[in-house]
Formats: C-alpha cells, sequence, structure tokens
C-alpha cells in the first residue's frame, strides 16, 4: 500500500519536527482544534510506535547482562515502568541513594530508580535485573523458589523502607 508509506513517512516526519520546537504553544493551540477521535488515534499511532520501538531495544540485546545499559535504556524510556504499575511513573532520580547513614558515613543503599505514583505521589524504589539474570531458583515438590538475585533485591528494599 503506497499511499499508507507515503503517509506513515509524512507522520514521521512531522513528529521529529514537532519534538524539536522550542515553544509548542501554537501547535496545543492547533492540536485543540482536532477532534476527539483525531486526538485518540494520533495519541495511539505514537504510542504504538514508542511501544515497537522499545521491544526493538529489548529483542536485540536479550544477551546483555550489563545492568548500566539497562538503566540508561530505561531512563530513556521511562513509560516502560509505568506499564507495569496501575498508574504512571515519574522518575524522579536513577541510582538515587536511600537509607540513613550513620555518624561515620556508612550505610544506606542506592536504589536503580526512585519514582512516584503521578496520581497518589507515593513513592516507588524500583530495582532493576537484566534479562540474563536468573530469577527462579530450583525446583522443588514442583514449585519454583526465587532466586538469590531475586530474593536479595527484595530484601534490600525492604531494608530501605524501614
Amino acid at each position: 500500500n503506497h499511499e499508507h508509506g507515503d503517509a506513515s513517512k509524512l507522520l514521521s516526519r512531522l513528529l521529529r519536527w514537532l519534538s524539536k520546537i522550542e515553544n509548542p504553544r501554537s501547535v496545543v493551540e492547533n492540536l485543540e482544534q482536532l477532534g476527539i477521535n483525531s486526538l485518540q488515534q494520533l495519541s495511539s499511532l505514537v504510542g504504538i510506535t514508542t511501544l515497537r520501538s522499545s521491544f526493538e531495544i529489548w529483542e536485540h540485546n536479550l544477551d546483555n547482562p550489563d545492568e548500566e545499559f539497562w538503566q540508561s535504556t530505561l531512563s530513556k524510556y521511562s513509560f516502560v515502568l509505568s506499564q507495569v504499575f496501575a498508574h504512571t511513573v515519574v522518575i524522579v532520580k536513577g541510582k538515587a541513594y536511600v537509607g540513613g547513614k550513620d555518624m561515620a558515613n556508612s550505610g544506606g543503599n542506592l536504589v536503580d530508580f526512585l519514582a512516584r505514583n503521578d496520581v497518589s505521589k507515593n513513592a516507588i524504589l524500583i530495582e532493576i535485573k537484566t534479562p540474563k539474570t536468573q530469577l527462579l531458583g530450583p525446583q522443588y515438590r514442583g514449585v519454583y523458589s526465587i532466586s538469590s538475585h531475586l530474593s536479595g533485591s527484595i530484601v534490600q528494599v525492604a531494608i530501605i523502607t524501614h
């Protein structure tokens, strides 16, 4: 479908141009004149494109054990983290220091992401694992336990919150 391909290319060029505008007020005013159906369709197209882009990164990096890479990638594509929660998640800080230090300047922990729920404003501590991290332990009587990597993360976050 040649016409569909041309429309996709035009939309792509338009969105790149819109993303570079320093003062988007006039763009917003023009978008407000579109009907709700047009805005919803545009939003859906942008959402699908963003999901496809992030999924391609995932597929091409399934063997990447570098947590720094995943930290950086999830910082850029933070909407992916919102997919885990019922509401939009706003990253406040990556590699955030949390917990108290004692008088000898020791203690406390780093958490991969300090975020907040956009609706409730509650803090969210997020500890990430790479696709190469083993999450399940050995099978016992037909049930798998969690791995030491996963239980360690849970305990780390639990200690931080107490």
